[in-house]
Formats: structure tokens, sequence, C-alpha cells
């Protein structure tokens, strides 16, 4: 899991090794993908070998434009409006947390998701939602 060491990268790993997945934790901070694969050995799960390695796997690109809010914010007038508002501007009420993603994260990765190909996912909390 590259960016495995905190956010989204690091609950992605952790969900991954609770289904049961081999789990190999990379991020430029080292110490920091330790911890996240000290915390997933110490729950009972593996580090992975590698793709190459084994032959097989799956890429699942995660994109995240969850550090816009903090640019955008940074940028107004009023940055602390701004961040109050962008929970209103979303159906669900809420800013997504890391832990929201990892779900669909391991669909794509999944056995169940073989077929699906090139496939945009927008977990938005119903922000991009199609009137």
């Amino acid at each position: 899991m590259t960016g495995g060491a905190g956010g989204i990268g690091a609950a992605t790993a952790e969900r991954f090794a609770a289904e049961g997945a081999l789990v190999g934790v990379l991020d430029l901070s080292h110490e920091g993908a330790q911890a996240v694969a000290g915390r997933i050995t110490r729950a009972g799960g593996t580090a992975l070998t590698g793709m190459v390695d084994r032959g097989f796997g799956r890429v699942v690109t995660v994109a995240s434009d969850a550090a816009l809010l903090d640019g955008v914010a940074a940028a107004a007038s009023n940055p602390e409006k701004l961040r109050e508002a962008f929970p209103r501007a979303i159906p669900m009420g809420r800013i997504a947390e890391p832990a929201d993603l990892p779900g669909a994260i391991c669909f794509f990765a999944s056995d169940e998701a073989g077929f699906i190909t090139g496939h945009v996912l927008s977990v938005s909390g119903g922000l991009t939602m199609s009137c």
C-alpha cells in the first residue's frame, strides 16, 4: 500500500489485512510505515512480498482530493468560514474520514471486481451526485 503510513493509505492497509490480505506498507516515512506494519502484524496480519514475486495482483489507483480543502480554505479571505461551509455542501453533511474509503478500495481489489476496469467511483458523501 503506497502512502500506507497514514490517512487513507493506513486505513486501507489495515482494512485489507483485516480482510485476510497479505499487505505491504510503503511510504516515504519509513517510521510511519513500520508503525502501521507493526499494528497489522500485532493484529495477526502478514507482509506482502509483492505482485512480481507472486506473479499476480491488482492495481487499484486511488486519488484523493481531500487535501484541496485545506489549500482552498487557506487561500480564502475567511478560511474558517469556508471550512464550516464545506460540510453543508455535502449531502451526508460531513467531510470524509480515512476509514470511509477502504471498503470501496477493497472491493475493487477483490475477485468480485475482476471484470471491472477503468471505472471511477466517487466516495464523496454525495457531493458529486448527478441531479
